[in-house]
Order: structure tokens, then sequence, then C-alpha cells
């Protein structure tokens, strides 16, 4: 069923879009279909949302995402606090098999997985708040992008690429040893001499790994994560 709906001020409408009968008068919820067109919907099809009269269920749900990870952060630290560990930080990724959440821990000499596996016992009984689909628990590995603070120490003194959205003296990428992150951005010591990348000219920069030491059992447990079964 379509009906004429005036949307002319909905700039960012799309094909698919939602409004509630109360924005147009009408009587039932409705899908947009063009510039003034709209499909009633049936009503196992209507999405589970509330708010303003007019909204996009994606945008809804993507708060309700970060409002869980808010939640999920809070949590995880004061547990990882507890138990000695560091929250480097938690994220929600949105993947083929469902929604995972994250939680990156460290602590000094690297996590374990009996960390791991202790944290998430600890940790799943206080997210019921949460919608997620698996839970996931583990170190932030060797080769994690340098983004924060927490990055930066970790990497100061190690050997490092840096790899740029466009070329700088003809070369996107860059090798040498990390000297530190800041408002100025990345700075690295080259053959050359000391270099700064504008972070928003940095497309990822990260550690530099000698596979050689990879054979090195108490490296191999850097890079643990428990999931939940």
């Amino acid at each position: 069923m379509l009906a004429a709906v005036d949307i002319s001020c909905y700039n960012d409408w799309a094909p698919g879009s939602r409004i509630l009968p109360e924005k147009e008068g009408l009587n039932e919820e409705w899908e947009l279909q063009g510039p003034s067109v709209a499909r009633q919907l049936p009503l196992r099809c209507r999405p589970k949302c509330s708010g303003d009269p007019l909204f996009l269920c994606k945008g809804t749900m993507a708060k309700k995402r970060r409002d869980g990870l808010e939640t999920s952060q809070v949590i995880g630290e004061k547990i990882a606090s507890q138990f000695g560990y560091e929250l480097v930080g938690a994220a929600m990724d949105k993947e083929p098999a469902g929604l995972y959440l994250r939680f990156f821990l460290d602590k000094p000499g690297g996590i374990t997985l009996e960390d791991c596996e202790r944290f998430h016992r600890e940790v799943q009984p206080r997210l019921e708040k949460v919608d997620y689909d698996f839970l996931e628990v583990c170190s932030p590995g060797l080769d994690r992008p340098i983004k924060t603070d927490w990055d930066a120490r970790k990497a100061m003194g190690e050997k490092v690429e840096i790899r740029l959205y466009k070329p700088q003296n003809g070369r996107k990428a860059y090798t040498g040893t990390f000297k530190g992150l800041d408002e100025s951005g990345y700075l690295i010591e080259t053959e050359e001499g000391e270099a700064l990348f504008a972070r928003k000219d940095v497309a990822v920069a990260r550690r530099v790994i000698d596979l050689s030491i990879l054979e090195d059992e108490t490296i191999m447990e850097q890079e643990v994560g428990y999931e939940q079964p």
C-alpha cells in the first residue's frame, strides 16, 4: 500500500527510512520509498524503536550500542583494577556472526590465558543489561596500531612503521625508532634523522614485529585471548 507523504523538509531521508504516524497524521507506521511515497509497514516488520517521530532505527541502534560500550568500559575498568590489570580499551564490533564485545587487557609481563579467563568469569555476569552476541577478552596484540597514550608508551623506543595517506617527499611509508606521540603528531628517528608526521596525515602507525621472536613461548603468550564457548 502506497501513500503520498510530504517529506520535502527531511534533508537526510533515504529509502527504507521510517516515520511514525504522529508526524503526518497517518494511522499506521510507514516506510519511505521515494521523495513523496511511503509504504505501510506490516505489523511484523515494524521496528522496536521509540522517541522522536522521525527517526532511523539504524541511528537508534547505534546509540544503544554506544551506551552499551560505555557501560561495559566502566564495569571493565573496575574489574581490571581489582585484579591488577590495565583495561586498554573495549570495543563493539559488528561481524557476520553477530555483535562482538571485546575487552583488551594488559599487565606487566603480559596477559596470559588464565588472566583472560579470570576476567571473563567476573565480567560476564555484570553485563546482563548490555546487548551483545559474543564476549571476548584478549591482549591488545603486538602489532596493535599506535593511537593512544597507552599505545605510545608501549611502543617507545621500538622500531615502528608509519604509513601515510599521501606521499611525503615521494614516500608513503617510513620506518624508524618511535620517540613519541603528542598533539603535533608521531615522532620517529629514521636513518636520515628525526621525522614528525601530523596525526591527520597518518593512515596507520604500528610496531614492526620481528617474526623470528614469535617462536619464543613468552612472546606468544602475549597474543592470547578468551572467547565465551
